[in-house]
């Protein structure tokens, strides 16, 4: 029996996609993602403390393994510039936020790198430098700190 080949592939027209696709799809979003933060899979890697090693990273850059949910959300919270949603092709928009810009971002990556005493710090002088709320009242966005 002969296979007709382009039969079969009319046949798939508008259905889901092969598994291939997905996982090459979510390469291409991690790989742009890290493009932008300018990181390779080392990077990456270190930025979640080698939850994923770069050889699985540069598995997941090429399609070649699927993206699993506890490695998305990792990946996308060290990312910042994504949701794990995004990296798992369920969402087309890169994050539902505006972007962090590089100031915000190194920022952001330095209290994630600082030890308790650090972030009470850090902590102390953003809200020092907040205004204060029109009402008199406590900030609504203010965050508790414990004293040392």
């Amino acid at each position: 029996m002969k296979h007709d080949t382009k039969r079969h592939v009319n046949q798939n027209e508008g259905k889901i996609p092969k598994m291939d696709d997905w996982r090459k799809e979510a390469g291409r979003r991690l790989a742009r993602a890290m493009k932008e933060r300018e990181w390779g899979p080392a990077d990456l890697a270190a930025a979640v403390d080698y939850f994923v090693s770069p050889q699985a990273i540069s598995n997941y850059v090429s399609g070649f393994r699927g993206l699993k949910v506890d490695v998305a959300k990792a990946l996308a919270q060290a990312l910042g510039n994504v949701s794990a949603a995004y990296l798992m092709t369920l969402d087309d928009e890169p994050q539902h936020s505006q972007p962090l810009q590089p100031d915000e971002r190194a920022l952001l990556d330095n209290y994630n790198a600082a030890d308790e005493r650090g972030k009470r710090s850090i902590r102390s002088v953003a809200d020092a430098q907040r205004p204060e709320p029109m009402n008199g009242g406590d900030h609504p966005t203010k965050v508790a700190t414990k004293s040392s």
